[in-house]
C-alpha cells in the first residue's frame, strides 16, 4: 500500500480527512473534527453525491452527477464544446447548456403545440447543422 494508507491504517493520521495525530496506535482513528457525528455524516454525503446518477434530457441515459457534462460534450456534440450555450431557464442551477437543448426541452413540454414550437425545433436543427457544418 501506500505510505498515506499505511498511516491510517496505523492510525497516524486520521481515517477521514489525514490530519497528522501523531503516535501510531495500530488501528485506524480520528481526529477532534472528524469525531463528530456531523462531520462524518458530510464527509459520506460527499462521497454519495459522486456515485448519484441522473437520466440525460435528451438520450435517457443513466449518468452519475458528476459525468453530466462529459456525456453532453462527448456523446451529444461530437467531442466539441457547443458554441451557443445559455443558461437553463429549467433548472435553478445557472447551469449552461446548448441553445439546442433548452429549444427542444421548451418545445417538448405538454401543451406546447403549434407553429412557434415547431419552429423552435427546427431552429434547434438548425444550429445543429451549422455547428456541424464548421
Amino acid at each position: 500500500m501506500g505510505d498515506i494508507a499505511d498511516d491510517i491504517i496505523s492510525g497516524f493520521q486520521c481515517q477521514y480527512c489525514g490530519e497528522i495525530l501523531g503516535e501510531e496506535v495500530g488501528y485506524p482513528r480520528s481526529c477532534a473534527g472528524c469525531e463528530e457525528p456531523d462531520m462524518v455524516q458530510e464527509i459520506l454525503s460527499k462521497n454519495q453525491k459522486k456515485k448519484e446518477r441522473v437520466t440525460c434530457s435528451i438520450c435517457k441515459r443513466s449518468v452519475k452527477v458528476v459525468g453530466l457534462d462529459d456525456h453532453m460534450r462527448d456523446v451529444h456534440t461530437g467531442g466539441r464544446e457547443p458554441k451557443m450555450m445559455v443558461v437553463d431557464p429549467l433548472s435553478s442551477t445557472g447551469k449552461l447548456v446548448p441553445i439546442q437543448e433548452v429549444l427542444r426541452s421548451l418545445a417538448a413540454q405538454e401543451g406546447c403545440d403549434g407553429e412557434p414550437y415547431d419552429q423552435m425545433m427546427q431552429a434547434a436543427d438548425r444550429i445543429d447543422d451549422l455547428e456541424w457544418s464548421k
